[in-house]
């Protein structure tokens, strides 16, 4: 009986090896799966940091882009504010700056005859003497007494130019109109008879004509 029901050792070799190579096929089965699973995951990665560095790339460009685009932008130019004159200070800056006003190729026009007009209004002459020790102070008063009547004079007018500018287009049409023959006779009287001594050049003391017979 036992030796007709035992397994000839042949075929236990046999199934021995069977099972031996379904066991070596299997493994290999999971080698190779794991080996495509390794291959896709190193795909997957290689496109998602192509990706990133792609990202990174057009934000650095932009970065790039908007600091060249601001280092072209020119800076916005400030606003210049307009000088304000008066006419104090106008007279002033006519009489006390080094060098004179009058010697300067660029003479300031304007001011010239500002300070024209201005000599209109100052009554009983002035004396200004550039070689004493006190004569800003003497061109502060006397251009202070001028300001202060002309002021006064187109506020009768009424006008309430009170600027340099202002006060030289105001004046500017009363002087064509003849208003201001008769201020401009009386100065040219206090400028024959020495009752005005001016350091400025003859020919720029006497620069407004008159306008109609007086």
């Amino acid at each position: 009986m036992n030796d007709a029901a035992a397994v000839p050792a042949e075929d236990q070799d046999e199934t021995q090896k069977t099972t031996r190579c379904r066991e070596h096929d299997h493994l290999l089965a999971v080698i190779e799966e794991l080996i495509a699973f390794n291959r896709a995951t190193a795909a997957r990665l290689t496109i998602v940091e192509a990706a990133l560095v792609k990202a990174k790339g057009i934000q650095v460009e932009t970065e790039a882009d908007h600091e060249q685009e601001t280092s072209n932008q020119e800076p916005k130019p400030k606003r210049r504010k307009k000088s304000i004159t008066h006419l104090s200070r106008a007279w002033f800056e006519r009489y006390t700056r080094v060098p004179r006003v009058w010697d300067c190729s660029d003479r300031q026009k304007k001011f010239r005859y500002v300070v024209a007009f201005m000599k209109l209004f100052i009554a009983y002459g002035f004396i200004l003497n550039d070689k004493s020790s006190s004569y800003k102070d003497q061109v502060l008063a006397v251009g202070t007494r001028a300001e202060e009547a002309v002021l006064q004079f187109l506020k009768a007018q009424g006008i309430n130019a009170k600027r340099a500018g202002g006060v030289l287009r105001a004046l500017r049409p009363l002087h064509k109109s003849g208003v201001l023959d008769e201020r401009i006779a009386a100065y040219k009287h206090l400028l024959s008879i020495g009752r005005i001594q001016d350091p400025a050049p003859t020919d720029t003391q006497d620069i407004l004509a008159f306008v109609g017979p007086v």
